[in-house]
């Protein structure tokens, strides 16, 4: 970070991190800064809702900009290379509006208190396979691998790219009726459709379903699944004072999160039926 602002010091800068000295560090670069958008949050309240209302509380909005959904909005040629990318990946035979629409399996959380048991995600693929939904999963960033998904089915990788040619990777999985399945990570915020497995997270306060859209057209194409939602340690508004949070060593379990492992495969199958059965979804950030 001292690095990066030596060489570019920003007009403005916003961030959620409280560690580390980072937001000291900015402070000190002279930029108008804004390093606290936690500010004693109710536990109910989406975050993305309230870190609008703050920075429009800090003059850096306008009353009518908190009313629009954030979005990544793709150029043609990236829309184009999110089909290009699909389509070498499905199996042959498998056109916009298949049957049986494609699934991303988005196994890497960032976080090992955020991941699903890796056992569940080879069940989760094992099942999907057996339904006939073409499976895929993105590629691991360097020196971190992915579950292996594959394990019992065939799961193709995804070209490792940034967020942009990701987001354009899941606009075109939308237009075939698509979802993405996936931990509470930033990738999984990028799907038109998703199913997000949520532990250590709160999913009144992280989730990406209707609860966390406001009112976006799409928000109905999302489902959250709340891992063992009475946890006595979990803290919605707090949760990096969790005790679990940086460790992931759960209180309740030896085994690992107890929160996510409380997820059974048998809700995320039948979350992802009940969306790939409705009709594809319009991809925030595509063409529509």
């Amino acid at each position: 970070m001292a690095e990066a602002l030596a060489a570019r010091r920003p007009d403005l800068a916003v961030t959620t991190t409280r560690y580390d000295g980072i937001p000291d560090l900015l402070a000190a670069s002279g930029a108008r800064c804004v390093t606290d958008l936690w500010r004693r949050p109710p536990p109910d309240e989406p975050v993305g809702e309230r870190y609008l209302r703050i920075l429009l509380a800090e003059g850096l909005l306008r009353p009518e900009d908190v009313q629009v959904w954030p979005a990544v909005r793709l150029t043609p040629a990236e829309i184009a290379y999110g089909e290009s990318a699909l389509a070498r990946r499905l199996p042959a035979g498998t056109p916009t509006g298949t049957a049986r629409s494609p699934v991303v399996l988005v196994t890497d959380a960032g976080m090992d208190v955020k991941r699903w048991p890796a056992g569940r995600w080879r069940e989760l693929a094992a099942l999907l396979a057996r339904r006939g939904h073409p499976l895929l999963t993105p590629g691991a960033p360097p020196g971190r691998g992915a579950v292996d998904a594959a394990s019992g089915a065939e799961v193709a990788v995804l070209p490792r790219c940034g967020l942009r040619g990701l987001a354009a990777c899941f606009a075109a999985v939308a237009r075939r009726g698509g979802v993405v399945v996936g931990g509470d990570t930033g990738p999984l915020r990028l799907a038109a459709a998703t199913v997000g497995l949520f532990g250590p997270t709160w999913a009144g306060r992280y989730g990406i379903g209707p609860g966390d859209r406001g009112g976006f057209p799409d928000a109905a194409s999302s489902a959250d699944l709340q891992g063992l939602p009475g946890c006595p340690h979990r803290r919605p508004a707090a949760i990096t004072e969790q005790p679990c949070w940086w460790t992931a060593c759960c209180p309740l379990s030896p085994a690992g999160p107890a929160c996510m492992a409380d997820i059974p495969v048998a809700s995320v199958v039948r979350a992802v039926t009940r969306l790939c059965a409705g009709s594809p979804a319009r991809h925030p950030a595509g063409d529509g």
